[in-house]
């Protein structure tokens, strides 16, 4: 039985990809390093794509692995790849519409999984090399843990890259934390001339299409020191005040304030109680409910945070303001 791959039948319609980064709160996924160019302009303009390039990449899945004595038309081994990533593709049936890439939901999971998987390598390869991040004729399988590496542009390096896909958004998350759990644990250098992770999703009509691919901050965990040295402050200023007050509840509520995990929570409420505080003439504050402690020197601001240090017998304790 004679069965022939028509890859002419691939939409011929340009579409446009709209892109954002991964926008993380995790101070450890956070790309230190300035954008590059690419990026930038990326993330403003987005890409034009063509349907056939990305299922040209997108055969790249195959293409060392093929085997083209299944083929009668003795193509080479790049066509009978895109013929593979084609036949599979075709499953979700994509198309453009007003300049948009959609797909139809296959109602299939391990159908979704592939068709997302395969699309996704291809844009990622595609997007890459197209705002001139890659050499495509460096493209290269990997068979370790990440999925391709290419040259950079004009002499770059090896490019070690990372594509994922979703359909509908449906796994971004997972995929983001998979990303960088690769890249963090290959102990690679910084910078996005090291290595790469975009997040492709496909997306069905009617749909809120919140973006076409991610590109996901490719760091290993920076070294942060901002807050260990706030916490280590506010641990000098607990042992100066047990020294001068020696109030054991103040000093360990103090140290309780320096290793809450809380401190750096924009969005958490005070740590400890407030309370309101009148001077009582010799140079103490005293709550409204009795509370004292030295008010002069013992207020002190740290990352724009002030601490006020006051008693109430038998308690202490420390308000963040």
């Amino acid at each position: 039985m004679l069965v022939t791959v028509d890859t002419s039948s691939i939409p011929a319609e340009p579409f446009d990809v709209v892109a954002r980064k991964n926008a993380t709160n995790r101070i450890a996924r956070r790309c230190p390093v300035t954008d590059p160019n690419w990026l930038t302009t990326l993330l403003a303009d987005g890409c034009a794509l063509q349907l056939e390039d990305v299922i040209l990449q997108a055969g790249r899945h195959f293409s060392d692995r093929v085997n083209r004595q299944i083929f009668t038309s003795n193509p080479s081994r790049r066509q009978a790849a895109t013929a593979i990533a084609w036949t599979i593709l075709s499953l979700v049936a994509p198309s453009v519409t007003s300049s948009q890439l959609f797909v139809s939901d296959p109602l299939d999971g391990d159908i979704k999984g592939l068709c997302s998987e395969v699309l996704g390598i291809g844009m990622a390869l595609e997007i890459l090399r197209k705002c001139a991040v890659i050499d495509g004729r460096t493209i290269a399988k990997l068979a370790g843990s990440f999925d391709y590496e290419a040259n950079g542009r004009d002499g770059g390096g090896r490019i070690k890259i990372e594509a994922k896909g979703t359909f509908n958004d449906a796994s971004t998350s997972a995929h983001r934390t998979s990303i960088w759990k690769k890249i963090n644990n290959a102990s690679l250098p910084r910078g996005y001339d090291s290595a790469i992770g975009i997040i492709t999703s496909l997306w069905t009509v009617g749909q809120v299409r919140d973006f076409d691919v991610e590109i996901c901050d490719p760091e290993r965990q920076p070294e942060n020191h901002l807050e260990a040295a706030v916490r280590e402050i506010i641990c000098f200023y607990a042992r100066r005040f047990d020294e001068s007050a020696a109030i054991p509840e103040g000093t360990d509520l103090l140290f309780s304030v320096a290793k809450n995990p809380r401190l750096f929570d924009k969005r958490s409420g005070p740590i400890l109680p407030q309370a309101t505080y009148q001077s009582d003439g010799l140079g103490l504050c005293r709550s409204s409910g009795g509370a004292f402690g030295s008010h002069e020197g013992c207020q002190s601001h740290l990352s724009s945070r002030a601490f006020e240090i006051r008693r109430n017998s038998p308690l202490s304790w420390v308000s963040i303001l």
